[in-house]
């Protein structure tokens, strides 16, 4: 695997410690899993998600991650927001090639970057770590595609922000089961929290998971409105 190629810094890492080479401050290879996607795997946490109408809450179990961010796939690139060809057509309910008022949101977050929102452990979907499932051994972000693509353009364009971000898990890593040496492992981390999807899962399947994570606890995505 040659440097930047896919796992990227993980898998270059750990090869150097495999071969005894000298080591990057934080590689503990009994944290680090190959993935997909490759990172440190943390402790278990339960996602909560309204049920259509109404009713006690659904519970989805996830584990906290720690990986690169080019390790994850957004429906859309943080850069241009073009659709990324590896994310299946059709599953994204926010247009964000299209919308100018989705873009607009995007690049205002990460002008106002506030790490604390992204680096927690709120149990519902809308807010807190992205989550990601792996979909034909694509990690897939299902959940915070918005929040995935503010970090992208935080380590793309704002450095004091992305230097924040990378502090602010530092200092809650053992709320997630890491230590603060592993987030120094990593160029550009995110922290994840990964669930498990069903190895035949269809595309409405995907849709839904997509829709249940873009809601709040106390409102349901309205189909029509992604029209």
């Amino acid at each position: 695997v040659e440097p930047g190629a896919g796992f990227g810094e993980l898998v270059d890492a750990k090869r150097r410690a495999e071969s005894g080479e000298p080591q990057a401050l934080g590689v503990h290879l009994e944290d680090w899993r190959d993935g997909p996607p490759a990172g440190f795997y943390g402790d278990e946490g339960t996602i909560y998600t309204a049920k259509p109408g109404g009713g006690c809450l659904n519970e989805t179990p996830c584990r906290y991650v720690l990986a690169g961010i080019s390790e994850v796939v957004p429906s859309h690139d943080g850069d241009d927001f073009r659709q990324r060809d590896e994310y299946p057509e059709g599953i994204q309910e926010r247009i964000y090639h299209r919308d100018k008022n989705e873009r607009l949101k995007v690049i205002e977050q990460a002008q106002c970057f506030a790490p604390e929102l992204v680096a927690n452990s709120n149990p519902d979907a809308v807010n807190g770590p992205p989550i990601v499932g792996v979909v034909g051994g694509v990690p897939l972000v299902l959940g915070g595609n918005s929040r995935t693509m503010t970090l992208e353009r935080v380590y793309d364009g704002h450095p004091e922000a992305a230097e924040a971000y990378r502090e602010t898990l530092r200092r809650e890593a053992g709320s997630f089961g890491f230590r603060p040496e592993n987030v120094d492992a990593i160029q550009r981390p995110i922290l994840i929290r990964l669930i498990e999807v069903p190895a035949d899962a269809s595309a409405q399947v995907l849709r839904d998971l997509v829709r249940r994570y873009n809601e709040s606890l106390t409102q349901e995505m309205d189909p029509a409105a992604a029209m």
